[in-house]
C-alpha cells in the first residue's frame, strides 16, 4: 500500500473509490512515514550538533595556538627592538 496525501484520501473517499477502513489504513501508514522522517531528522540534527561541538573545540584549540604565536611574536619584536636600540 503506497502512502497518499490526506487531501487525496478525502477526495477518493468522497468519490467512494476507497472505504473508510482503507482511509484509516492509509492514514496510519502516513503517520508511520512521518514518524520515520521525524526520527531521521532528529538523528541528523543530533549529528550536526555533535559536528558543531567538535568544530567549536577545534576553534578553541586553534585560538590558543594563535594566542601563543602572537605572544611569541610580541616577545620577538621586543627583542629585535632592543637589539636595534643597542646598535644605534
Amino acid at each position: 500500500m503506497a502512502t497518499e496525501p490526506p487531501s487525496n484520501l478525502l477526495k477518493l473517499w468522497r468519490q467512494e473509490k476507497i472505504t473508510a477502513d482503507m482511509v484509516i489504513g492509509y492514514l496510519i501508514q502516513n503517520q508511520v512515514e512521518h514518524e520515520r522522517a521525524i526520527l531521521a531528522a532528529n538523528l541528523s540534527r543530533a549529528g550536526l550538533r555533535n559536528d558543531l561541538d567538535g568544530m567549536a573545540e577545534q576553534v578553541k584549540t586553534h585560538q590558543k595556538v594563535l594566542d601563543a604565536l602572537q605572544s611569541g611574536l610580541t616577545k620577538l619584536q621586543s627583542m629585535v627592538d632592543e637589539l636595534i636600540d643597542r646598535n644605534r
